[in-house]
């Protein structure tokens, strides 16, 4: 029994100290950016700055506001419905607003993906189609 408890602590620390975990990534990911500052990177620069605390901090353009990124890192600009999005997992990254998602044009797989509205099926007047909305509220 307490060979397996052991293990099982060993099998969990090394999860938890995996070069892939969360807080490895995030570090990774302020070291390049603020490595890219110091080197005055012109893309680096133009889409992060340094805040009071020496942290990275992401620069957005006027009427955006910050959400925390995918892996809670930084704080990113909250894309607006339209945008240009990915749908990466990577500290960093830009990400729709909270009411937004990040979908694929239904009718051109060329064209990238942006920000759109969640659909809502409230509201919808079903009558048309000779359907009963109390079949489609949740």
């Amino acid at each position: 029994m307490m060979i397996k408890i052991i293990a099982i602590l060993a099998l969990s620390s090394g999860i938890i100290a995996s070069p892939f975990s969360r807080g490895n990534m995030c570090d990774r990911k302020k070291s390049e950016i603020l490595r890219g500052i110091r080197r005055k990177d012109k893309e680096t620069i133009e889409n992060f700055k340094i805040n009071e605390e020496g942290e990275p901090e992401r620069i957005c353009g006027e009427g955006y506001e910050y959400k925390k990124d995918i892996i809670f890192c930084f704080d990113v600009c909250a894309l607006k419905v339209g945008d240009t999005c990915l749908r990466s997992i990577e500290a960093g990254k830009d990400l729709c607003a909270d009411d937004l998602e990040c979908v694929s044009d239904d009718y051109d797989s060329h064209l990238p993906l942006t920000c759109q509205s969640l659909i809502a099926f409230e509201g919808f007047d079903y009558s048309s189609l000779g359907i009963s909305s109390d079949y489609y509220s949740y």
